[in-house]
């Protein structure tokens, strides 16, 4: 009897600490502008994901070199996209405005 691979079975999540990928100023700005989408800006982590190919073992590979060729894409020097503006609009992150218990009439502020 045959194994049957389904495609879920060669589907690879690959998710990185950006902090830890060593990139600094120019480099890290033009890193997170590539990246788009997939870069989350509140837990600073880079998800990726890839079942293209049949097995999954090709899957990480190709993750790992569209990884590494962002990263290298990121050093390059030829041009920062200074002008191009940072835009977290796909991000869903509000920040809970705190409410001054100063504004609490009296007797519910015990």
């Amino acid at each position: 009897m045959g194994e049957r691979h389904l495609p879920s079975d060669r589907k690879v999540l690959l998710r990185v600490q950006v902090a830890q990928l060593g990139l600094k100023g120019p480099a890290l700005r033009k890193f997170v502008l590539l990246a788009g989408s997939r870069y989350n800006p509140v837990t600073d982590e880079l998800k990726m994901s890839d079942s293209r190919e049949p097995s999954s073992l090709l899957n990480k590979r190709r993750l790992a070199d569209t990884l590494n060729a962002l990263i290298a894409e990121a050093n390059k020097k030829d041009d920062s996209f200074a002008d191009v503006p940072l835009d977290f609009k796909y991000c869903d992150y509000k920040p809970k405005a705190k409410f001054p218990l100063a504004w609490l009439p009296k007797t519910q502020q015990n």
